[in-house]
């Protein structure tokens, strides 16, 4: 996996490189499942990882085909407190060259009982669900590839989950949470992500086996 990009802007997907296969996969996946409509306001998840930058690039790029209004939203999740300002920071560079809404929060102490991870789950999407709620936007998107999918599967499994759990993570969650990078998998993001010379964030606590994913 690549270095963290420290001196290496944002970067809007305006080079004349073609992108079209991973584009149109995108799109027929969002057509597949419904998951946008004309005039939605449509609020990307954006850690800065990989997968959320190029699911911001790509909705960027079909936001004339859908008709839609994009925003995005970063949320420190206070494991990383030497480099937290530096990522929000970065984040909020990248939507002001995609010319979007930023908002951030930064999550308080971990309470210390139960599972940190599923903790650091619910508090994510709940602040996502409220940003959406208190702004306006429609539909949240966040950048669960087939990669999560398999994995997903394979931790329910041995968790001992039953046939719904081993169904993986669903493209869309109460006509709201849109996973429109759900088709794509890691190796092809990466390669969307290189052709376009976009730079993303390395997450340190994807090697944190605190985290059940990781181990």
């Amino acid at each position: 996996m690549p270095p963290p990009p420290d001196t290496k802007e944002p970067t809007p997907p305006f080079q004349e490189v073609d992108t079209s296969r991973f584009i149109i996969k995108v799109q027929q996946c969002i057509d597949d499942h419904g998951m946008l409509c004309t005039g939605d306001r449509v609020l990307v998840g954006v850690s800065g990882g990989p997968d959320s930058v190029a699911l911001a690039h790509v909705l960027f790029c079909l936001r004339c085909r859908y008709a839609i209004d994009l925003g995005i939203a970063h949320l420190d999740h206070g494991l990383r407190p030497d480099t937290a300002a530096e990522e929000t920071a970065w984040v909020k560079r990248l939507a002001e060259k995609l010319d979007v809404a930023f908002f951030s929060s930064r999550l308080g102490t971990f309470p210390g009982h139960g599972s940190l991870e599923a903790w650091l789950r619910t508090q994510r999407y709940d602040f996502l669900e409220q940003t959406a709620a208190q702004q306006g936007f429609s539909k949240i998107a966040v950048g669960h590839q087939a990669n999560d999918n398999a994995e997903a599967v394979l931790l329910h499994l041995l968790r001992g989950s039953g046939m719904r759990g081993l169904a993986g993570i669903p493209p869309v969650r109460g006509n709201r949470i849109i996973r429109p990078l759900i088709r794509l998998t890691r190796k092809e993001i990466l390669a969307y992500l290189e052709r376009l010379g976009i730079a993303w964030l390395h997450d340190p606590t994807n090697m944190d086996v605190r985290f059940d994913r990781n181990r």
